[in-house]
C-alpha cells in the first residue's frame, strides 16, 4: 500500500479551491484464478485495478458546507481517476535496480 497526495480542484459555490489529498492506494485484481467449465480447466487472469482508500483532507481549513461539498466531490469517477493517475504516475517513476 502507497500513501498518494494530489492537489484536486473542487468547486464549491461557483468558486475552484485546489485541495490537497491523501489516500491510500493499491492494486487489486477482479480475476478468480483457475475454474472448471464444462470439463475443461480454464484461467481467469482478471483485471488490475487501483483501490483508493482513507481519503483525507484538513477539514480545519473549511467550513462545514465546504466539507461536505468535498466529501460529495470524493466520491466522483474523475476523483477515483486521478489517484489512479497519480499512482500510476509514482509507480513508473520508481528507481528499481
Amino acid at each position: 500500500m502507497i500513501n498518494i497526495q494530489i492537489n484536486h480542484p473542487v468547486m464549491i459555490d461557483g468558486e475552484t479551491f485546489s485541495v490537497r489529498f491523501t489516500a491510500d492506494c493499491y492494486i487489486s485484481n477482479d480475476g478468480i484464478g483457475s475454474y472448471e467449465y464444462c470439463g475443461s480447466v480454464e484461467i481467469d487472469k482478471g483485471h488490475d485495478y487501483v483501490e483508493v482508500e482513507n481519503i483525507k483532507w484538513d477539514e480545519h481549513l473549511y467550513t462545514l458546507h465546504e466539507n461536505n461539498v468535498i466529501r460529495k466531490a470524493t466520491r466522483s469517477m474523475a476523483f477515483g481517476s486521478a489517484f489512479e493517475n497519480a499512482y500510476y504516475n509514482y509507480i513508473d517513476n520508481l528507481d528499481i535496480l
